[in-house]
């Protein structure tokens, strides 16, 4: 996969800034922004962090949000193939990034490929973080509870974060 220049990837994240960290075997690279409790957005397959352009700098109002690529995707490398990556793996890697971050409790919404490694962070972390939710199905969004926020218009996916936010980590 080729590389992608990483100030191309700053146009769709205004006021982002890179990021490049070392992390459980991963050279993780994606973007962070923000100011608040700490949310991990994850991404799907094919994806990279750019799959949550229209809604990072959103939620960055309240919150501090690290969006890497997923270990293998877009410009984030692993360096060894052995043992192989399975979700327990990615996440004990993404616990890594959080925790280098100086992210003990962080809240995740992963989508795709990115809801199954959350899901594993969530079974494997010891003090786990708060909460997490990957994007609720059209049905469930009809059935909310939460007064709070309008549901016309928000993608579920957008709708799953904002429900992590209000909750916070």
């Amino acid at each position: 996969m080729p590389d992608f220049d990483q100030n191309f990837s700053l146009g769709f994240f205004p006021g982002f800034s890179e990021l490049h960290v070392e992390a459980g075997g991963v050279a993780f690279c994606g973007v962070t922004g923000g100011f608040g409790p700490p949310m991990l957005l994850l991404h799907g397959y094919p994806q990279t962090h750019l799959a949550w352009r229209r809604i990072a700098s959103r939620l960055a109002q309240s919150l501090t949000v690290v969006v890497p690529d997923l270990p293998g995707y877009g410009n984030s490398r692993t360096y060894s193939e052995h043992p192989r990556w399975t979700k327990r793996r990615v996440a004990e890697s993404l616990i890594d990034l959080m925790s280098k971050l100086g992210h003990g409790r962080f809240g995740v919404v992963g989508h795709d490929r990115g809801a199954r490694a959350g899901y594993r962070l969530v079974l494997g972390y010891p003090v786990g973080p708060a909460k997490f939710t990957q994007p609720p199905r059209p049905s469930d969004l009809s059935r909310s509870s939460s007064p709070a926020v309008p549901l016309s218009g928000l993608r579920p996916t957008w709708r799953a974060a904002q429900i992590v936010a209000q909750k916070g980590p």
